[in-house]
């Protein structure tokens, strides 16, 4: 299991070290929520018609062949 294989290897570990990695830990948590906050509030800010646009090129959708220039 994943949580013996990480057992074991903090168990050597000293409590600073151990200290040091949960803070790693927490600022890289930290920098990735103000990130997807930041990209939430641009999104927010967009006209309505921008984020229909920006859907429409996303989906996975098959192509109109009615509208299709083949």
């Amino acid at each position: 299991m994943a949580s013996h294989r990480i057992g074991a290897r903090v168990a050597g570990l000293s409590p600073a070290q151990l200290c040091a990695i949960i803070e790693a830990q927490a600022r890289a948590s930290d920098a990735a929520l103000r990130v997807a906050e930041e990209h939430a509030a641009r999104l927010v800010e967009q006209p309505e018609w921008m984020l229909s646009e920006e859907l429409k090129q996303t989906k996975c959708t098959k192509p109109n062949t009615k509208d299709s220039k083949l």
